[in-house]
C-alpha cells in the first residue's frame, strides 16, 4: 500500500483518496477460534501538509469470523477502524516519507493490532454457555 506523493502534486492536488485490498502475511486476529476475512479494505485520503510531511486519515473495513467467545456460537461481524497519521521525512520514531513515498502497511497493521476487540461475542445480549452445575 505505497503511495507515491510526487504523483499527487503532479496532478496539481494537495489531497488525494485512495482505496486498497490488503491481504496482510500474519494473522491480524490473535481471538482463538476467530479469523479476518480477506481482503481486508482499507480507503484513505491523503493530504500533502509540507514539502517533506503528509497527513493520512482513514477507515479500515473488517470482517471476523468464528466462534464467539462466551457461548461459542459461530459469528460473523464486520467492524470499521478509523485512523489518522502524521508523516513526515524528518521523523526517526514515527511513520516516515521515504523517497517522496508513504507506506500505509505498517501503520494499517498497527491499527489493527490496536484496535481489534478483545473478545469476540456474537451480541451484546449474550448469555453465555449457561451455568455449570457440579
Amino acid at each position: 500500500m505505497v503511495i507515491n506523493l510526487k504523483d499527487i502534486r503532479l496532478m496539481g492536488k494537495s489531497e488525494q483518496d485512495f482505496d486498497f485490498d490488503f491481504n496482510p502475511v500474519s494473522e491480524v486476529c490473535d481471538i482463538p477460534g476467530v479469523q479476518a476475512t480477506l481482503p481486508i479494505k482499507v480507503s484513505c485520503t491523503v493530504y500533502l501538509t509540507g514539502n517533506r510531511q503528509a497527513y493520512v486519515e482513514g477507515e479500515i473495513y473488517l470482517t471476523l469470523t468464528g466462534e464467539c467467545t462466551t457461548c461459542q456460537t459461530p459469528t460473523q461481524k464486520d467492524y470499521v477502524f478509523s485512523f489518522e497519521q502524521d508523516f513526515s521525512q524528518d521523523n526517526e520514531y514515527g511513520y516516515i516519507i521515504k523517497r517522496d513515498a508513504i507506506d500505509l502497511t505498517t501503520l494499517v497493521m498497527d491499527e489493527l493490532a490496536l484496535q481489534m476487540p478483545l473478545n469476540f461475542v456474537c451480541g451484546e445480549d449474550c448469555k453465555g454457555i449457561g451455568k455449570m452445575e457440579f
